[in-house]
């Protein structure tokens, strides 16, 4: 282990941001509780076992920060096909209480 300063601290940027959970995409969701809505999908792509995985990586980051930070609970499901190569990601919120 290494001591570091602020500075060095300071120096670390945020993320990137979500290009399937973006700020537009959430506030449809609570617009639209108990919607399922097809958030994101690519067909006839030779590497989508590992968009998949992506997707579920994903999902499970916002369902966390979701639930922490607003309170909102989603649903995601995931799904593949070797025929045609796709991965599609759905996403519902549940009615807030």
């Amino acid at each position: 282990m290494e001591a570091v300063d602020n500075k060095t601290i300071q120096s670390i940027r945020e993320g990137r941001g979500s290009k399937i959970f973006t700020d537009e995409n959430i506030q449809t969701l609570r617009e639209n509780p108990n919607q399922c809505f097809l958030i994101t999908s690519v067909v006839n792509n030779d590497r989508y076992l590992n968009i998949i995985r992506s997707y579920n990586s994903s999902a499970i980051y916002f369902r966390n920060k979701l639930r922490k930070e607003y309170g909102m609970t989603i649903e995601t499901k995931c799904s593949q096909s070797r025929h045609d190569k796709s991965a599609k990601l759905y996403v519902r919120m549940n009615e807030e209480a």
